[in-house]
């Protein structure tokens, strides 16, 4: 955790705010079965800045609640099937910007399965929470290559490395 819960959804919201006038819409859908994590959590905890998306995980079945009033175009896509815990990914388009919603069998699981342990970085709705606060801040990790199951770990080590990340391969 990092601070309070209304700090904490201050910062998410105006994160949100200035790449959506659906932000409140994504706000109100996160709980406890229900969180963000990705980049957009990761800028608002470093103050950094680059392109992004938004990336749901959830547990709730209904995906009605999802829909926003807002999706153009909504496929199913792979981009996260070699994560365990991911049984489907959605993936959204409004007004250029790119909304996946990854249904997941349960946060622990999932988590089992990423490779970065800053990216292990979420909001659910309340507070910003961190595997590993000490990754996040110091924008550094290990990963030993030996245990990734992600078929694209040297373009991901990439993008983090330009990200001003550090990531120690062993």
């Amino acid at each position: 955790m990092i601070g309070s819960v209304t700090g904490d959804k201050v910062l998410i919201s105006a994160k949100l705010r200035k790449l959506t006038d659906k932000w409140q819409d994504i706000i109100n859908v996160l709980d406890h079965s229900t969180i963000l994590i990705g980049g957009l959590v990761l800028q608002s905890v470093l103050g950094d800045k680059w392109d992004t998306d938004i990336d749901i995980f959830t547990t709730n079945y209904n995906f009605n609640r999802f829909d926003f009033g807002m999706w153009k175009e909504t496929t199913l896509v792979s981009k996260y099937t070699m994560i365990p815990g991911v049984i489907r990914t959605f993936k959204g388009f409004y007004n250029g910007l790119t909304i996946d919603i990854i249904h997941i069998t349960s946060v622990p699981e999932l988590f089992r399965g990423f490779d970065f342990d800053f990216c292990k970085t979420w909001f659910d709705g309340e507070r910003i929470r961190m595997a590993n606060p000490d990754s996040v801040l110091n924008k550094t990790c290990t990963v030993s290559l030996n245990d990734v199951t992600l078929r694209n770990i040297d373009e991901r080590i990439l993008k983090y490395e330009a990200r001003g990340f550090t990531i120690n391969r062993v």
